[in-house]
């Protein structure tokens, strides 16, 4: 009888089955693994996409935009309105239709622009101001409001239908416009009344600006 050798009987052992079939369940386990993480990334971006698209403007195609204007979450603009180069309009601002907005202009958050209003160039308009256009609503005769270049408006303002604020001129967070607003003066209150020059307001800002 032969005896085999030490290396003869170390090739002759056979795989126990078993270790296979542990190999190929934690190689499926892995497959699967990646399979699930693959499946989860698919499932998040897909989210993501929704909750992307839950934030929008409205934009009309007949919109006239120019460039480097900046829009910001949930702001509607109307057809056949013209905004300037270098505008910035923030949320919840709506611009309806025929409305045209010179370069350079601020509008601030929450602001109400109705059709036929004519706001000029390096305007600034504060959060929650509103335009109107209807003396004796509901009537289908409309008037707009004409903003000159470099007025201020401020938070709150509310600006009677035909109204013409003019250039240079400050209009009061709060104040109720009523009548035409001169050039280069500023107005406050309830109805607007001339409270002092925009040469003055100038000096005021100059001093507040400057002061520790």
């Amino acid at each position: 009888m032969k005896v085999k050798n030490k290396r003869e009987i170390k090739h002759s052992k056979k795989i126990n089955p078993n270790i296979k079939k542990v190999v190929s369940k934690s190689v499926s386990d892995k497959k699967l693994r990646i399979k699930d993480k693959g499946k989860k990334t698919i499932k998040q971006k897909k989210k993501n996409e929704r909750n992307n698209n839950l934030v929008t403007n409205y934009i009309s195609s007949k919109a006239k935009i120019g460039n480097n204007v900046k829009i910001w979450h949930f702001t509607y603009v109307g057809d056949n309105s013209i905004i300037g180069d270098n505008v910035m309009i923030g949320s919840l601002v709506h611009i309806d239709y025929n409305v045209k907005i010179g370069e350079n202009t601020r509008i601030e958050g929450s602001v109400y622009i109705p059709p036929l209003t004519t706001i000029g160039k390096n305007v600034f308009i504060g959060p929650g101001a509103t335009f109107t256009n209807d003396p004796y609503p509901m009537s289908p005769k409309m008037i707009g409001t004409i903003v000159q270049d470099g007025a201020i408006i401020a938070a709150r303002s509310v600006i009677k239908p035909g109204v013409t604020i003019g250039k240079n001129a400050v209009v009061g967070m709060g104040s109720i416009v009523t009548k035409d607003v001169p050039e280069e003066t500023v107005v406050i209150g309830h109805p607007a009344r001339i409270a002092y020059s925009k040469k003055e307001y100038d000096m005021k800002k100059l001093k507040w600006e400057s002061d520790n």
